[in-house]
């Protein structure tokens, strides 16, 4: 997640915050997985959190048997519809908690929620250039950059020797856009959509995306900067906006139908993992839908911790969704950052600190203070696209050799990306990670830093790459009607 931009980014801006609206996406709607009460619970435990970011002049709401205009919410009307949830504007004079009491009211409501908004997710504390403490410096024969001293923590350059990552796996980065234009991303990047503004471009009008991207598939080498995984492709999705609210500026935003509609999108597009370097306080029922959704389509979804170095991450959304794996940032010491949440036994770490990664080649229209081309940022923004980049690098191992078991004993099986079972991807990376604090997982560290070499060795086992092969056979079995 990122906090450095708030200050930047607030009453200046000027652009509309939306365009004409989408019809629906037209996919199965799948009940809310709690219960009505519990629903209830959680929307207004949002509106008591001092924390949280929603709109102020409109609700998500799920019902069945009346529109809008005819709903608890006399002159409400509908702006925004998918998959059964619909947002809702309010009138002028009633506010969001009144809305919401009426709508829960109402019997032939499901679900009704406020419109969170979720901002980026660096860290702004530590001035930049940051020179990271006890430098890791590669060596002169890794093929990187000095100043990406995580790559040689993570033993990249090792892990690069079985894969430096299939073009098959693709990576959604769902930011604020990303310079698909710049030297060190041609040909990794492929432009996605703007769910922000509801157009086909999804350039960088902030430079976090850039940088995000970057750190899982810049192919620089030595005179640029390197990801994780160069050799996979990266979707680049804008859901950030200039975010209006009552005719009033706002801020730089993403709120949850933006990045619900992108999540739907990106598992559309046939994308193996999802990043989300992005978070807020309170978690929203059609985004809990939509990451449910992917996960259930076989989608690794990865998402930042958030920066405020509070250790309950069950409030925090989208790192506390059941299913999202949060990723915690660490130093160049494995130590975790002053900045970074924590508080879940099911996290990943990775380096967050001093990340030196791709940025837009011009100035960003909302960004902040970056250096053209590449700088160096802080957070759990960066921390969770080198777990993604990892997971493509496992994901990319694995269907090389499941492709490889199958060649002999079912010549012709046709292996796709969708087969491949997600939580083995996971699996590889959590029993494969550096164990960090308490034994064994724990509130801190979780399962422990990423060591993507570790984890494709424990792909490369015989006995692991039989059972991998095995779940993959009933998937393909499953999906063809066999």
């Amino acid at each position: 997640m990122f906090r450095r931009a708030t200050a930047c980014l607030v009453l200046a801006l000027s652009v509309a915050a939306c365009g004409s609206n989408p019809a629906a996406l037209n996919r199965p709607g799948a009940a809310p997985r709690l219960s009505r009460a519990a629903e209830m619970a959680r929307a207004r435990a949002v509106l008591a959190m001092p924390g949280a970011v929603y709109a102020d002049d409109r609700v998500v709401v799920r019902a069945s048997g009346f529109d809008a205009a005819a709903g608890p919410v006399k002159g409400a009307s509908v702006a925004d519809s998918m998959d059964g949830y619909e947002v809702h504007m309010l009138p002028d004079g009633v506010t969001v908690a009144q809305a919401l009491e009426a709508y829960w009211a109402d019997g032939r409501v499901v679900s009704a929620s406020p419109l969170m908004l979720h901002a980026v997710s660096d860290d702004a504390s530590v001035s930049l250039p940051v020179q990271p403490v006890e430098p890791v410096q590669p060596s002169p024969t890794a093929g990187i950059n000095f100043q990406q001293w995580w790559l040689d923590k993570v033993q990249a350059t090792e892990a690069w020797r079985i894969t430096r990552g299939s073009e098959e796996i693709v990576v959604a980065v769902l930011d604020t856009g990303v310079d698909y234009r710049h030297p060190d991303l041609l040909g990794s990047v492929m432009n996605g959509r703007d769910f922000g503004s509801r157009d086909e471009d999804s350039i960088d009008d902030n430079g976090h995306g850039t940088h995000v991207a970057g750190i899982i598939a810049a192919r620089g080498g030595l005179t640029g900067a390197t990801g994780i995984a160069p050799g996979v492709k990266v979707l680049g999705l804008k859901v950030f906006k200039p975010f209006r609210s009552k005719r009033k500026m706002v801020g730089y935003y993403a709120d949850d139908f933006d990045i619900a509609r992108a999540v739907h999108h990106a598992v559309g597009q046939g994308v193996k993992i999802i990043n989300l370097s992005l978070g807020g306080e309170g978690i929203a029922p059609v985004l809990d839908y939509a990451i449910q959704d992917a996960i259930g389509r076989g989608v690794v979804v990865f998402a930042a911790a958030g920066n405020e170095h509070n250790n309950d991450l069950s409030r925090i959304s989208p790192a506390g969704i059941d299913g999202v794996v949060p990723v915690v940032a660490t130093d160049t010491a494995d130590r975790l950052t002053g900045f970074s949440n924590f508080g879940s036994l099911d996290a990943l770490a990775a380096p967050g600190f001093g990340i030196y990664s791709t940025t837009p080649t011009y100035k960003p229209k909302y960004g902040h203070a970056m250096k053209q081309g590449y700088d160096y940022l802080d957070g759990t923004s960066m921390a969770s696209p080198v777990a993604a980049g990892c997971a493509a690098l496992v994901a990319s191992h694995m269907l090389t050799e499941v492709r490889e078991f199958f060649q002999t004993r079912k010549p012709g099986l046709k292996v796709t990306v969708a087969d491949l079972p997600q939580e083995e991807i996971v699996n590889a990376l959590a029993y494969s990670a550096v164990d960090l604090g308490a034994w064994d997982r724990d509130r801190q560290y979780g399962y422990g830093r990423v060591r993507p070499l570790a984890a494709l060795k424990r792909i490369s086992d015989p006995d692991q790459i039989k059972l991998i092969a095995n779940k993959v056979y009933r998937r393909i079995l499953a999906r063809t009607g066999n």
